[in-house]
């Protein structure tokens, strides 16, 4: 089953990993983890290092000074990360969506799952 929420991020933990502060209706909201669907980037270790760290920095600057972001989870993964698709709205009126651009932009490849 799906759900939406709104949130604000946190923290990027790597290129698809995410620690958002969600808007859980009835004035409560919870930091959780949260997986960008569909895409797997670079791990942050190994000789995949570098890739990793560039993936992560693009999330970091795609999200720089964004104030609403807009969930849709799925699931959770089999480390506790809900699994979700992450959108916001940029300053031209435009909906992004997260997990496409870092995909289009070549620092994830799709996950079939």
């Amino acid at each position: 089953m799906m759900y939406e929420y709104t949130a604000t991020l946190d923290r990027v933990i790597d290129g698809d990993t995410v620690v958002l502060n969600v808007d859980l209706g009835f004035h409560m909201k919870a930091n959780l983890t949260f997986r960008l669907l569909g895409i797997n980037a670079p791990e942050m270790h190994g000789v995949t290092h570098d890739k990793g760290q560039a993936a992560k920095d693009f999330l970091i600057d795609l999200l720089k000074g964004v104030t609403k972001l807009n969930i849709s989870t799925h699931d959770q993964d089999k480390y506790g990360r809900w699994l979700a698709d992450i959108s916001f709205v940029d300053v031209a009126g435009n909906v992004v969506n997260v997990n496409q651009r870092i995909l289009k932009e070549g620092h994830a490849v799709e996950m079939i799952m």
